[in-house]
């Protein structure tokens, strides 16, 4: 069905803005209207001959005045007129009350009449008469007011490092989208997180600097290492939490430096360790104190650190405890949200998945992504990560934010205030965004719980590198990725969910334990080749993009050498085999893909049987795997003979774990026990009964016995149907140990239902809202882009359209208007314009829909403008 909207866009080239100044000089006149309550008002001196210019075609005065609330902000300027609006008593002859002038009957509202008195000074002085008749019910001079359209974007800020802030708002010169950002002019108009404390867990705050004194204000600041409230950076290396805080609340609007992603946010600051040359230590007591620390009044906890090893390192028992405790009791039983970085140890195949801290339900783990949306160099992986965002990378912008004043600090040199500010990376800086954009949805529902908090940031999220080749969608019809979650939360979506978000039922848990003694085969990633004589299998090493959990199609083998170029043969539906050397082993593998290939196939030139793990290869598009020389030659000497088909497969210990309880997913947590010599050899994967496969542990470098007992997290199958076979599978990827899986714990977290066609729907829902259980989580019957898992989780009609079609405008800069309305990532919209309402209108542009907000970008002009779009 084809829907129109329309709005006229009237745009005045310098606005009144452009004019504010304070009185200055001798006392200002002052006039005291009747409007019909009684208000004072000062004049201030004219406007220039320049800005009259600007306003007197509109008008028959031929010039303004301006003037201020008595008592008020001079920068509230009204331009007053030559006009006064009157309004009579009814029955009072308005003409025999003013002599010698020329009463006009309003043409808007009966009983309103205008008198044009000449100048906007007689108008002042005529005004105030009336206004002391008791014959008047309400007169005062024509006036223009200070307002500004309430539109779906905020302006930009004053802050002259906001231009640098990609974090906050990435675009183009000419309005359109240049990678991942927070959106968060499209939830300032809305809320800046008034009301809402946020507790910067880090080395201390420096709370005297111009763009944090305002947020960090007041006594609630807390040093748990020297145990008193002196929380400022003490030694020449506490810069850290400085820099963390800037990005949540730096003050913005205020002419200086950056600006924050909630500026109107509160800042606790919670000092519990030192990077000082004699480190004070912090006691598990303290830590677990801590993440209870005024949980009445700290609604959001940031903690921008962690482990720093890829081994598996546990929070202690008190500190778990506490951190559980907190997520469900604080905030007045609401919980605490805490949000904590994801870790920087991609570099040396570390995991989310193995710091303690992060395999926690009640915790929001960050990844953080390039300017450009794809994730960092740095970024921890994790089936438990829930979102990202943007942060630093070689060759990419770092997040502007504040620093430690003076000579102190990250950076120590600059002139004016270019010590005072520094450029932040790793997933230090990705958290306290995230904390950013908790505190705007706090603050426009403080009802929300932390369960709530991590639904919404699921649903407000998105993937801007849509080339990540690991991004899944779940049974639910949700995007995932390992490297960066669920994707980077848009504000402006997340607080207009938050606004209307029914709060969850409480939480249910179902637990299944499957003990045994399992042996985990050796070095089971295989190259199988069921067709050459005899049959062969060829042990493999996987690189670093997509894993063989699940066998390959059989397809035919096809040697193209080495890879150096681009390949001309049609793979299409074929596998390659490629010999090390020359080029790297992304460029052989995109090769192969660019031609067709389901997966690649890489022989090592030098050695016998010796294989390595393929370095650079996290965005290679398709599986692809190493084997030995031996192994290499051999199969090109038998395809130079004859054709051979060969599959990946993956031979490992597969444990089955029936759930019996209908839920909708939210957390899964898997506690395994192993008597494995080795961990960084085994891969461990979780399948959810909807297919969806987590990576709980990626083969990494921890040569370390286990898991010993360790409990993963995913996050993966959210919205997902509970009930049905999960199967938890443990392969050995590399040779030379073996173990056995001795326990398996599944934990399902989740909310209960009826659904009784295990579709993640509860039935009395799809009863009431379809009258039949036909449709399933991924379908959208009403086409506004919310499937209905995500319709049921926001309480919302699939029926009916969340948004209202409407045409939105707001001022983006001084040259251009954003045009927006609701997108529901399907088909095109058209945008017609024209300069008169009644006139025909013109097709001006045909725009791919983009969910959930399509927009357009168009140059501001004075006069007026009419346009439409079509959906």
């Amino acid at each position: 069905m084809k829907r129109i909207c329309w709005l006229v866009a009237s745009v005045l080239g310098i606005g009144l803005d452009s004019f504010r100044c304070a009185a200055a000089g001798a006392e200002a006149p002052t006039y005291r209207f009747r409007e019909p309550h009684l208000r004072s008002m000062s004049v201030l001196p004219a406007l220039s001959p320049i800005a009259q210019s600007l306003f007197a075609p509109s008008v028959s005065s031929n010039r303004w005045l301006r003037a201020y609330p008595t008592g008020g902000d001079t920068n509230q300027v009204y331009l007053v007129s030559s006009r006064v609006s009157v309004k009579p008593v009814a029955g009072v002859a308005i003409g025999e009350m003013l002599p010698g002038l020329k009463p006009v009957a309003s043409r808007a509202v009966p009983g309103w009449w205008s008198v044009e008195t000449g100048s906007p000074e007689a108008a002042l002085v005529l005004a105030s008469r009336l206004s002391d008749d008791a014959r008047i019910v309400s007169a005062y001079p024509e006036m223009r007011r200070p307002v500004a359209l309430h539109g779906a974007y905020a302006p930009a800020p004053n802050d002259p490092r906001f231009p640098e802030a990609f974090h906050l708002e990435n675009r183009n010169a000419d309005g359109s989208r240049a990678g991942a950002d927070l959106n968060v002019r499209a939830a300032w108009p809305v809320t800046r997180g008034t009301n809402v404390m946020v507790g910067v867990v880090d080395d201390g705050i420096e709370l005297t600097h111009a763009d944090l004194a305002r947020a960090a204000a007041g006594t609630l600041h807390t040093n748990f290492v020297e145990k008193n409230s002196n929380v400022f950076p003490q030694s020449g290396s506490d810069n850290h939490g400085t820099a963390v805080a800037g990005v949540i609340a730096a003050t913005t609007d205020n002419g200086i430096g950056v600006s924050g992603v909630a500026a109107d946010a509160r800042l606790v600051a919670i000092r519990v360790f030192s990077n000082g040359d004699i480190p004070l230590s912090v006691t598990d007591d303290d830590m677990a104190t801590m993440f209870g620390y005024r949980d009445d009044v700290v609604w959001v906890q940031n903690h921008s650190w962690g482990f720093a090893a890829a081994v598996q390192a546990s929070a202690s028992g008190q500190e778990t405890d506490a951190v559980e405790r907190g997520a469900v009791l604080g905030r007045g039983g609401k919980g605490t949200v805490y949000v904590r970085s994801a870790g920087n140890q991609r570099g040396s195949a570390g995991n989310a998945n193995e710091d303690g801290y992060l395999t926690s339900t009640a915790v929001i783990p960050v990844a953080a992504v390039r300017s450009d949306g794809r994730v960092a160099s740095y970024s921890s992986p994790g089936a438990n990560l829930l979102v990202a965002a943007p942060s630093s990378d070689d060759g990419f912008p770092k997040v502007p934010t504040t620093d430690r004043t003076g000579l102190a600090g990250f950076t120590a040199t600059g002139t004016g205030d270019g010590a005072d500010y520094t450029g932040f990376t790793g997933t230090s800086a990705s958290a306290p965004q995230v904390s950013g954009v908790v505190a705007l949805m706090l603050s426009v529902n403080t009802n929300l719980t932390a369960r709530d908090v991590q639904h919404l940031l699921v649903l407000s999220s998105r993937h801007i590198d849509l080339a990540d080749p690991i991004i899944v969608t779940n049974g639910a019809g949700l995007r995932f990725s390992e490297n960066v979650g669920y994707g980077v939360p848009d504000a402006g979506v997340a607080v207009e969910l938050a606004r209307n978000w029914p709060s969850l039922p409480p939480v249910v848990e179902h637990m299944v334990t499957v003990t045994t003694n399992l042996m985990i085969p050796d070095d089971g990633l295989h190259l199988e080749a069921p067709e050459m004589p005899g049959g062969s299998n060829f042990s493999a090493t996987a690189g670093l993009s997509l894993q063989a959990d699940e066998p390959t199609p059989l397809l035919p083998l096809v040697d193209v050498g080495q890879a150096l170029v681009p390949l001309t043969t049609d793979l299409t539906g074929k596998a390659a085999l490629i010999q090390r050397g020359t080029n790297n082993f992304e460029e052989k593998i995109r090769f192969a893909a660019d031609a067709g290939a389901r997966f690649a196939v890489v022989y090592n030139n030098v050695g016998t049987t010796e294989r390595l793990l393929m370095g650079l290869t996290d965005f290679s598009p398709i599986p692809a795997v190493m084997i030995g020389r031996n192994d290499g030659l051999l199969l090109a000497a038998q395809l130079a003979q004859t054709n051979v088909s060969a599959r990946l497969a993956t031979v490992g210990a597969t444990i089955v774990l029936p759930v019996a309880t209908n839920l909708v997913c939210e957390h899964v947590t898997v506690r395994i026990r192993t008597s494995h010599p080795k961990r960084g050899t085994l891969r461990i994967t979780l399948k959810s009964p909807s297919g969806t496969i987590a990576a709980l542990q990626p083969t990494g470098e921890d040569t370390a016995p286990g898991p010993v007992d360790w409990t993963y997290v995913s996050v993966q199958a959210f919205l997902e149907p509970a009930r049905g076979d999960w199967s938890v599978t443990l392969s050995d990827q590399v040779a030379g140990g073996v173990g056995d899986v001795t326990e398996v714990d599944l934990t399902v977290r989740g909310v209960p239902i009826v659904d009784t066609d295990n579709d993640g729907l509860d039935d009395n829902w799809e009863q009431a809202r379809f009258g039949t259980l036909a449709y399933g989580a991924r379908d959208d019957p009403d086409k506004d882009g919310w499937n209905n898992a995500a319709e049921q989780a926001m309480g919302t009609d699939p029926l009916m359209k969340n948004q209202p079609w409407r045409l939105d405008v707001s001022r983006w800069n001084e040259s251009l208007l954003r045009l927006s309305w609701p997108g529901n990532g399907l088909g095109t919209n058209m945008v017609y314009s024209s300069a008169e309402a009644g006139s025909s209108f013109e097709i001006v542009t045909n725009l791919a829909s983009r969910f959930p907000v399509a927009e357009w970008f168009v140059p501001s002009t004075n006069g007026a403008r009419f346009f439409r779009v079509a959906e």
